[in-house]
C-alpha cells in the first residue's frame, strides 16, 4: 500500500502545478475582460490612458506571479534534491543566497531491514525540515549493520556524533521512527 500513496513531494508538486495554472488562467481571464471592455465602448481621451495604465499594471502583476511561481519551483527542486542526497542545508543556503555554513545538523541512522519503510519516509521528512530551517542533514547508515545488537546500534550514535561534532555548533539526533 505504500507504493500506491503519493509522496509529500508529489503532492506538493501537483498542488504547485495546479496553483500555477489557476493563476495563469485567472490572469488570462482578467486580461480578456479588459480587452473586451476596451473594444466594446468608445474611448474618451482620458480613458485611453487609464486603460493603458491598467494593462501595464496587469503586465507587472503577471511578471510578479511568474517570479513567485519560479521561486516555488526552485524550492520544490531543493527539497527533492535534499531528500534524495542528504545535503538539504547546503541547497537551501544556495537558493536563499546565504553565506556561511549551517550551525545545526540533524543526524540519524537506521538499519535497512527492520526500519526500511519508516526510515525512508522519516529521512525524507527530516531532509525537508532541515532544508526549510537551513540545517544540515546527515543519514549515516554505514555505521549500523543488521548483525549488531540493539545496544551496539544504540552506541553507534556516539560514532556518528564523533564524525560530525567538529563541523557544527549543535547536533540533533533523531531516531528513524521519529
Amino acid at each position: 500500500w505504500v507504493k500506491a500513496m503519493a509522496s509529500d513531494t508529489e503532492v506538493k508538486t501537483e498542488t504547485s502545478r495546479r496553483a500555477s495554472k489557476e493563476r495563469r488562467l485567472g490572469i488570462l481571464i482578467l486580461v480578456l475582460v479588459c480587452v473586451v471592455l476596451v473594444l466594446l465602448r468608445p474611448m474618451h481621451a482620458g480613458e485611453w490612458e487609464r486603460a493603458q495604465d491598467e494593462i501595464a499594471q496587469l503586465h507587472s502583476r503577471i511578471e510578479r506571479l511568474n517570479r513567485e511561481n519560479a521561486g516555488m519551483q526552485r524550492q520544490m527542486q531543493i527539497e527533492r534534491s535534499g531528500a534524495q542526497h542528504g545535503v538539504a542545508g547546503a541547497a537551501r543556503e544556495e537558493a536563499a543566497g546565504a553565506v556561511g555554513s549551517p550551525q545545526i545538523a540533524i543526524v540519524t541512522a537506521y538499519e535497512g531491514t527492520r526500519y526500511d519503510v519508516m526510515g525512508l519516509l522519516s529521512s525524507q521528512t527530516k531532509a525537508k525540515y532541515a532544508a526549510f530551517r537551513n540545517y544540515a542533514y546527515h543519514l549515516d547508515q554505514d555505521l549500523v549493520t543488521s548483525s549488531m545488537t540493539f545496544q551496539q546500534k544504540s552506541a553507534s550514535r556516539i560514532a556518528i556524533f564523533r564524525r560530525h561534532w567538529h563541523q557544527y555548533e549543535w547536533l540533533l539526533w533523531t531516531d528513524a521512527d521519529v
